[in-house]
């Protein structure tokens, strides 16, 4: 017996999901308790395998992802947990870097929900369920290595659950501050929860506000640890719309590489990536050949070239800084931005950073409950930056307009959510044929 895909996704959506809280303020609180027991039940699947556990605000999606790259061009069996997703539920779970099939993903979640009692004796969030179907379905597979990247923070993250072989930290920042704190040290001190003792810690670009409190928990622990700039560093020597040509240097070693992904700040992740890549025993040319090969939806992706549509999940101030600088970088500003952004975020500084770069917002409504209002961004926008600003009812309708700004010649930058950048590709096929892109 097990769910068909729909009813996998029905009971899914019965369950308490802190990502759909519009005011966030009924959430259980967070602990290891339910998906330690849940895994319990299962026969403790994520001990069936090699962890390497990812947290951080900034890059830990691209790191992610670049490990999955380069383990395997190397020729293992990969896991990846991912989230959120951006058109589908399944692309959370991957097996060798593609979304698991309806079939898989609709037994893993009756596997777990098989093994839950009676609610609320024994709750489960949706997250957890999704943690727990995930790390069973990698046992299932006998993949030869799983690539997890928390969901928030690290403490008490359901993925904070396995004993990682390698613990990575990337660039942390404010974000989730009514959950993690409200300075960068809290944050990163939760995030770093995730190394333990018996891992090696790669800790990726921080200011010194977020590296204390990560070095005294690798400290704490006794892990070895390799931090940037003190144990390898990197250099971006060239940066165009078609990726970024780098030099990674190490204790033992120096090379060049090529990114194919948009950004500067790439660099920093995939210097990140190689350095753990290196822990866990790779070549130096299938870590070449990976990071070469990798691909990421949603973060700098271009989806049109007349005029430029670029599609970004930005949606906290050090991103929209991040993406502002690389529009500027790259020559291609004033661009015709699309916004949606959910509650909590700190809307009026990402608006601050993008208002440098932009010649129009167009503010639309993610499909998503904790999304803020159109027109009240529009009129902070307007008061705050003087950029002419503009509503648009959908997405859709946002993109369309968009395109009637930058005609062929302009730039169109997407941003202000994981979940409007969804909301794009999944109208991509609409857009990209009637505008011949």
């Amino acid at each position: 017996m097990s769910f068909s895909y729909p009813q996998a996704i029905e009971y899914l959506n019965s369950l308490y999901n802190y990502e759909a809280d519009a005011k966030r303020q009924t959430s259980p609180p967070f602990h290891l308790e339910s998906i330690g027991r849940l895994l319990a039940k299962l026969g403790e699947p994520h001990k069936k395998y090699k962890v390497v556990h990812i947290a951080g605000t900034k890059g830990k999606g691209s790191v992610a992802a670049m490990l999955t790259s380069i383990a395997l061009d190397s020729g293992l069996s990969v896991g990846t947990y991912i989230s959120p997703h951006l058109i589908n539920i399944r692309e959370r779970i991957q097996l060798s870097g593609e979304p698991i099939s309806e079939k898989d993903f609709a037994d893993a979640v009756f596997a777990v929900s098989d093994v839950i009692g009676d609610r609320p004796k024994e709750y489960a969030t949706f997250f957890e369920v999704l943690t727990a179907a995930a790390f069973w379905t990698f046992a299932r597979k006998k993949v030869d290595i799983a690539v997890i990247e928390s969901g928030l923070g690290g403490k008490f993250d359901a993925t904070n659950i396995v004993l990682p072989d390698v613990a990575i930290i990337t660039r942390i920042g404010l974000d989730h501050t009514e959950r993690l704190g409200n300075t960068v040290a809290e944050i990163a001190q939760d995030k770093s929860q995730i190394i333990k003792q018996g891992s090696v810690a790669i800790v990726g670009e921080q200011n010194d506000e977020a590296l204390e409190p990560i070095i005294q928990r690798i400290e704490e622990v006794g892990a070895k640890s390799f931090i940037s700039g003190r144990d390898f560093d990197y250099s971006v020597e060239k940066s165009s719309l078609d990726g970024i040509e780098c030099e990674f240097q190490s204790y033992d070693e120096k090379f060049r590489y090529t990114v194919p992904l948009i950004g500067k700040f790439q660099g920093e992740n995939s210097s990140t990536a190689i350095m753990a890549a290196k822990i866990l025993g790779f070549g130096t040319q299938n870590i070449i050949s990976g990071i070469g090969k990798v691909k990421i939806r949603g973060r700098m992706e271009i989806i049109g070239r007349e005029p430029l549509v670029i599609v970004d999940g930005a949606h906290n101030p050090s991103s929209a800084a991040t993406t502002a600088g690389e529009i500027f970088d790259l020559g291609v500003a004033p661009a015709v931005f699309v916004i949606g952004i959910n509650r909590p975020k700190d809307f009026a500084n990402m608006l601050k950073y993008w208002s440098k770069v932009a010649k129009y917002f167009i503010f639309t409504r993610p499909d998503s409950p904790r999304a803020y209002s159109p027109e009240m961004l529009k009129n902070f926008a307007e008061h705050n930056f003087g950029i002419p600003s503009i509503l648009e009812d959908s997405p859709e309708n946002a993109l369309e307009k968009a395109y009637s700004i930058a005609y062929k010649s302009g730039t169109i930058f997407i941003a202000g959510s994981l979940y409007l950048a969804g909301d794009i590709l999944r109208t991509r096929s609409i857009s990209i044929y009637k505008h011949n892109l």
